[in-house]
C-alpha cells in the first residue's frame, strides 16, 4: 500500500519533537520525507536542507526509516538520500525539457519506478571511516538499464557509455555489474570483468568495489583482483563466476579462446585508451563471445 501523510509529527519522550511537511509511506513504513518551502521567501532549497540536518540532530527517529528526501518549492523538484542532506549530493528531478511541477512529482513517485529507487538505486559505502549513502541520478539509471539490456541481447555484443567528468561513472558501472551478478538465473551465473588502464585507477576501482559491493560476497558472489597476466588467464580458463578486476596490460599474450562462454561481460574504463592496438585485440580474442561495454 502506497500512502502519503501531511504534517508527519514525531515527539520522542523528554525531547523536542519535529514535524515533516509530508511523508510517503509504503506498507506502513515511512520511506520518503518531503520539505516544501515557499519560493517567494528566497533560499528555499538551503532552508530545507538546514531543516533536514536539524532533524538528524534533534529527532533522528524521524528519518530512521525514510531512505530519501525531497526538497521542493513549486518551481524545481530536488531529491537526495537521507543522512546525506547536502546540496552537493542532491539532484534535480526532471523527466522532460519542459514539464510542470505536478508532472515532476508524479514521475518521481510513479510506484514501479519509485520502488526501484528504493531497492536498486540507493548506494551505501564507507568514506573517511564513516558509512555514507547516495542515490543515483537519472542519467545513471538510464545508462544502467541500457547496459543491462545490451548485456541480455544475444545479437548485440558491443556498447559505449559516455559520461562527462564528475557524473558518477564509477557508480554507474559498478551498479550495472552488481545487477547482472545478482540476477544469476537471468544471466546464467555470469562473469563481469572490470578492465582499467592505469595502476591508480585499478586501486581506486578496487576500493569502490570494497565500499559499494561488499555485500556481494554475502550473496555468494566472489570478487577477484587479478595480480598478474597468468592470474588473468587462470581465472578465465578455470571458468570463474563473479567479478574480476584487471588492468588491460595483463591481457597481453593471453591465449586465444581462453574462455568462449557467452555470458562474460567486460566493462572497460577509459575504453578509448584501453582497447587501442594490440592489448584490445588480445582481450577480445581471449573471450570471443563476451559482451564488451566501453566507458569513457
Amino acid at each position: 500500500m502506497f500512502q502519503v501523510s501531511w504534517e508527519w509529527k514525531l515527539k520522542p519522550p523528554a525531547r523536542k519533537g519535529n514535524r515533516a511537511d509530508l511523508m510517503f509511506i509504503v506498507n506502513g513504513v515511512p520511506v520518503c520525507i518531503v520539505e516544501h518551502k515557499n519560493p517567494k521567501d528566497g533560499g528555499a532549497i538551503e532552508r530545507a536542507i538546514t531543516q533536514l540536518k536539524r532533524y538528524e540532530k534533534e529527532t533522528p527517529e524521524l528519518i530512521g526509516t525514510p531512505q530519501l528526501f525531497n526538497v521542493t518549492h513549486l518551481l524545481d523538484y530536488w531529491y537526495g538520500a537521507t543522512w546525506n542532506a547536502n546540496r552537493r549530493f542532491m539532484a534535480r528531478w526532471k523527466q522532460k525539457p519542459e514539464e510542470t511541477y505536478k508532472f515532476a512529482v508524479q514521475a518521481f513517485f510513479e510506484p514501479t519506478d519509485f520502488l526501484r529507487t528504493l531497492q536498486q538505486w540507493i548506494l551505501f559505502y564507507v568514506e573517511d571511516g564513516e558509512t555514507r549513502k547516495s542515490v543515483l541520478r537519472q542519467h545513471q539509471r538510464v545508462a544502467i538499464d541500457k547496459i543491462v539490456e545490451r548485456c541480455e541481447d544475444p545479437m548485440k555484443k558491443r556498447g559505449l557509455v559516455w559520461h562527462t567528468q564528475g557524473s558518477g561513472k564509477t557508480f554507474t558501472l559498478l551498479t550495472a555489474a552488481r545487477l547482472i551478478l545478482e540476477q544469476k538465473d537471468r544471466f546464467k551465473n555470469a562473469t563481469v570483468i572490470l578492465v582499467v588502464d592505469r595502476t591508480e585507477l585499478e586501486g581506486q576501482l578496487k576500493g569502490w568495489v570494497e565500499k559499494l559491493l561488499g555485500e556481494m560476497q554475502q550473496q555468494d558472489i566472489p570478487v577477484w583482483r587479478a595480480g598478474s597476466k597468468s592470474e588473468v588467464q587462470d581465472l578465465l580458463k578455470s571458468d570463474k563466476r563473479g567479478l574480476v578486476i584487471s588492468m588491460i596490460h595483463k591481457f597481453e599474450g593471453i591465449d586465444k579462446d581462453t574462455n568462449k562462454r557467452d555470458n562474460i561481460f567486460v566493462f572497460i574504463d577509459e575504453a578509448h585508451r584501453s582497447v587501442a592496438k594490440d592489448l584490445g585485440t588480445y582481450m577480445m580474442a581471449a573471450v570471443p563471445n563476451a559482451t564488451m561495454i566501453g566507458f569513457r
